[in-house]
């Protein structure tokens, strides 16, 4: 009946339907399951979701650095930059102004601190001449950053800071 289609279009559209059947085909009519759509789509989103291939977890900190290296050409080099984020064995720089390769290691200073990376990808980014790059530590060095960045305990507010608002 006019009706039965109606509803049925209807429903369809809304993911869930009382009606009898999705579709006909020459073996015989599928059965409409309620909310068929919705856990098909809900069945392709979980599958394209990549799981998280970190062990620790990132802390977002933009700090200045100065990295040391070999680029792509062969040329060495040393050059101003900063972290995006950090993790107690990676970081993640922003602002490198030359191509690396994969592999490579990099020598990063931050304050006093000399620490050595390996290259693991390099991303150009869209029209810039300017490059992120994911490095991984070659030794595990809590000290290498700032021990208070992966304290799981929050550092105590000073009274001089909390006096000024510079928290």
């Amino acid at each position: 009946s006019p009706e039965f289609a109606e509803q049925c279009y209807y429903s369809l559209n809304r993911l869930s339907a009382p009606c009898g059947y999705l579709r006909a085909s020459l073996v015989g009519a599928i059965p409409h399951q309620k909310n068929l759509l919705q856990t098909i789509a809900t069945s392709m989103q979980s599958k394209s979701v990549k799981p998280e291939r970190r062990l620790q977890n990132r802390k977002q900190a933009v700090l200045p650095v100065r990295v040391r290296g070999v680029d792509a050409s062969g040329a060495s080099f040393e050059e101003l930059a900063h972290t995006l984020d950090l993790t107690s064995g990676g970081a993640r720089l922003g602002s490198i102004r030359r191509p690396l390769k994969q592999f490579d290691t990099l020598a990063v200073f931050y304050r006093q601190r000399r620490m050595e990376f390996k290259v693991i990808w390099t991303k150009l980014l869209d029209g810039r001449s300017e490059y992120q790059v994911g490095l991984q530590a070659l030794t595990q060095a809590k000290e290498g950053w700032a021990a208070n960045l992966f304290s799981s305990t929050p550092e105590p507010v000073k009274q001089s800071q909390a006096a000024f608002g510079a928290i």
